[in-house]
């Protein structure tokens, strides 16, 4: 939208820069009075871009940003109800991502961890060499330690069907289907990360990834604000999932929900559509309806053939309606939804796990870690491309409520393509003060955006790129519809009763004919 903005104010300027080649004495004149247009023009589309959602107030009495704009850290950190978590930052990585992982490390200490010195574990398959564990802890402000993984967190089966699975992925241009490391990757955060020696001392940790990164101060300390609120798991994006990478985890998760007699949290109602609309359908309507515009012209359907079969033919309008309708739905087949299983289908979001804060018991307990375990024995880590980041939302979904989430909204980040950066608030910023003389910002770096009455982020410096909440997808809106509902914990119940609108509907229908 910028950039089109710009391609079109600039195609204006350089047309009237042609017009005024030929000198007039109004020509200057008529310029000017063209710029002050353009001036109110582009003051109209800012307004209208204030409307967009990424300025709007989302905080709702589920859930809301912790501490609007910038606090008093220091104020903060000696604070006698404050108390630091049993907490820590975890990273898989490997010896020639070193570059990558530094400059992560520079972006979290500088904008977060130089106030509140949370120490770090760094994971790898292989050992790390003395090189990178010098250079790591020669830039963190607090303690570090370095795990190897053991074969049966790395390692999948190495067998003919594996090679040959994941070769076809390739072939089928899956995402990384075809590289191993990834499927690796993805199997070990889904299942054995929290279970890792170097993170089983911990309560709560907080995912990073080499070159991540943030873009805004955190003031606060995430930890201490979610235990203090209840909250057990926190994100900052939500997006739909490539469907080709995991055409049949959904399946197995209901197979694993149904043998083990799961109740699901409400946090089931973000990820999942609901196909059971109205309780009490006849056996015909419930395989014919799927979708809510669906209902009415199906149950009316039902009344006008009803009305042949009571009346027999006559020859008026309404007996031929039931005809027609009756007619009609005999040469109806019933609709095929592949991807509907036990009236419900996967909508595709998914939290996008490589930013992550949270409990570490939200994984580590039975019903979890028993999932983990059907889907590994399944085969569907290297049979298909399962991401750890579906594979944790649905997993999540079996245990907790809406309301056991947060949205960290106020954190700007950045990993691979996709970013979020929070607008400033509006005389909302505190003076900058670094621990270290590394961290001092000279210049334009202690220069920041200018900021909004509706913001939320705290020295945010925010690149001038695509922004996913002014882009966002349908996942977001349906977490916003969620934290607005009254009662968000309230599991998912049909919306109609077959005989209640069939009688609503009848009415209407005889007055009609």
């Amino acid at each position: 939208m910028r950039i089109l903005r710009k391609l079109r104010l600039g195609a204006l300027l350089r047309g009237f820069s042609l017009f005024l080649e030929d000198v007039n004495p109004l020509y200057p004149i008529i310029f000017l009075a063209c710029l002050i247009t353009i001036f109110f023009l582009k003051s109209s589309i800012e307004e209208e871009m204030g409307k967009l959602k990424s300025r709007q107030d989302w905080s709702t009495a589920t859930d809301s940003i912790f501490h609007v704009g910038c606090i008093d850290t220091q104020e903060y950190l000696i604070d006698p109800v404050y108390q630091k978590q049993n907490a820590t930052f975890i990273m898989l990585a490997r010896n020639n991502e070193l570059t990558d992982v530094l400059s992560t490390l520079e972006n979290i200490e500088s904008h977060f961890n130089q106030w509140f010195h949370y120490p770090y574990v760094f994971l790898n398959d292989e050992p790390f060499t003395e090189e990178f564990k010098r250079e790591v802890q020669n830039l963190v402000s607090s303690e570090s330690s370095f795990g190897i993984l053991n074969e049966e967190q790395w390692t999948l089966t190495d067998s003919v069907e594996l090679n040959e699975n994941i070769q076809l992925q390739g072939d089928r241009d899956i995402l990384y289907g075809d590289n191993p490391s990834y499927h690796k990757m993805c199997r070990f955060y889904s299942g054995w990360f929290y279970r890792h020696e170097l993170v089983q001392q911990y309560e709560w940790y907080w995912r990073l990834e080499p070159a991540v990164e943030f873009y805004c101060d955190l003031t606060y300390d995430p930890f201490y604000e979610m235990s203090k609120s209840g909250k057990k798991y926190g994100f900052t994006v939500i997006i739909p999932e490539l469907a080709d990478t995991i055409p049949t985890l959904f399946r197995s998760t209901l197979s694993y929900i149904k043998e083990n007699q799961i109740n699901v949290g409400s946090l089931w109602k973000l990820f999942t559509l609901d196909y059971h609309l109205v309780s009490n359908l006849t056996t015909i309507l419930d395989k014919l309806i799927n979708y809510p515009h669906e209902i009415i012209n199906q149950i009316e359907d039902d009344i006008a053939i009803e009305y042949l079969l009571d009346t027999g033919l006559n020859d008026n309008e309404t007996t031929m309606l039931g005809l027609q309708k009756l007619l009609s739905r005999s040469n109806t087949k019933v609709p095929l939804e592949i991807n509907k299983f036990s009236d419900l289908r996967y909508n595709l979001c998914h939290f996008w796990s490589n930013f992550e804060i949270a409990k570490i018991d939200v994984f580590d307990n039975e019903i979890y870690q028993n999932y983990f375990n059907y889907l590994d024995a399944s085969g569907g880590f290297w049979q298909e491309r399962w991401g750890d980041a579906p594979v944790h939302s649905l997993g999540l979904s079996l245990t907790l409520n809406i309301s056991d989430i947060h949205y960290f909204r106020d954190i700007g980040y950045k990993h691979s393509t996709l970013q979020h950066c929070p607008n400033n608030v509006y005389n909302g910023e505190l003076s900058y003060f670094a621990t270290d003389e590394r961290w001092q910002r000279q210049g334009k770096q202690n220069h920041y955006d200018k900021g909004i009455k509706t913001g939320s982020g705290c020295r945010c410096k925010c690149p001038d790129s695509a922004e996913l909440e002014d882009n966002q997808s349908y996942c977001q809106d349906i977490w916003i519809d969620l934290i607005k509902d009254n009662n968000p914990n309230k599991l998912r119940e049909p919306i109609f009763e077959y005989n209640e609108l069939k009688s609503a509907l009848k009415k209407d229908f005889n007055k009609k004919n």
